[in-house]
């Protein structure tokens, strides 16, 4: 009787679990970061309105709500960012082999770049953008 490859039992299945325990810990800490970010929402909003210089036109009674949360969600996203980064090599380096120390490096320097691409953003490319469209 052949028995199975070792790569489609144990490797794949314990390669299969970690990601699934990294993509449930990634869930819980959006969750936990949407729900703290909500009562910060209009503030937030207020903040990201403000090249706008003026205020916002709301057409429908739930889109107030889905403005508080919208921002919530995505501010929780730029909060879990660098755990995502941190998540994401490590399964890498899990699967590749990948020296701690670079897996390192390359959180806190994709973090930094993120960043610095979300400043750049919100200083020079939203107000051309806002005064394009309005």
């Amino acid at each position: 009787m052949a028995t199975e490859p070792r790569l489609l039992t144990t490797d794949l299945m314990a390669s299969l679990e970690r990601v699934r325990w990294s993509v449930l810990r990634l869930l819980i800490a959006f969750a936990v970061a949407s729900a703290a970010a909500y009562p910060l929402a209009p503030y937030l909003l207020h903040w990201l309105v403000r090249p706008l210089k003026g205020p916002l036109v709301m057409y429908a009674p739930l889109e107030g709500l889905m403005g508080y949360l919208t921002v919530s969600m995505t501010t929780s996203l730029c909060l879990i960012a660098p755990l995502l980064l941190y998540e994401a090599n490590r399964l890498l380096r899990s699967v590749g082999g990948l020296p701690p120390r670079v897996a390192l490096g390359s959180t806190v320097a994709a973090g930094g770049l993120f960043l610095l691409g979300a400043s750049f953003c919100y200083m020079l490319i939203l107000p051309v953008t806002l005064r394009f469209l309005l």
